[in-house]
């Protein structure tokens, strides 16, 4: 995990650091909720991309788990926590809807099409010029002691036992 976070406190201070910065919006975000308990069902009523069913017949019409995402900008007012008006939740199809509205070009899917966008979180018409996060260090990593290193990782072993039992059951 710190490794992560020393990815993120990297790429902020380099945006922030770029010429472009006083026009950016960086969104963090992460590509799954990583098996974290929430005590907050996934909510119904998404708009499928399409007609077509997925694995199981699963037909996209609801939303997954909360995951985290952070907006960063200097059009943002410092704590906001933003939430769109209407009954849709922000999804990863959010950000395709951003982009799209801003640059005025057509929906992806009808998901994309039916997602909010993050738009009404930058309510300021100046930039900020303040660092939040001036002075932040990102936790150091723990090195990998050499014995370890030589293991296949955990994810590795699940990927090897499914493997072998997908050979399993072909024979």
């Amino acid at each position: 995990m710190a490794l992560g976070e020393q990815l993120i406190l990297e790429v902020y201070r380099a945006v922030r650091s770029g010429p472009a910065w006083h026009s950016t919006l960086l969104i963090i975000t992460y590509d799954e909720h990583g098996g974290c308990y929430d005590h907050v069902p996934p909510p119904w009523g998404a708009t499928p991309p399409d007609s077509t069913a997925g694995e199981f017949g699963f037909d996209f019409s609801r939303f997954g788990p909360r995951v985290p995402t952070v907006l960063v900008s200097p059009f943002i007012q410092a704590g906001t926590v933003f939430r769109p008006p209407g009954p849709t939740p922000l999804d990863h199809t959010s950000i395709l809807a951003t982009i799209e509205h801003r640059w005025s070009l057509p929906a992806l899917t009808r998901r994309d099409a039916a997602a909010p966008d993050v738009s009404g979180a930058l309510t300021l018409t100046t930039p900020r010029t303040d660092d939040p996060i001036a002075g932040v260090v990102a936790p150091a990593a723990t090195p990998i002691p050499p014995e370890l290193a030589a293991q296949p990782s955990h994810l590795e072993q699940i990927h090897q036992a499914l493997l072998e039992n997908a050979a399993a059951a072909e024979k």
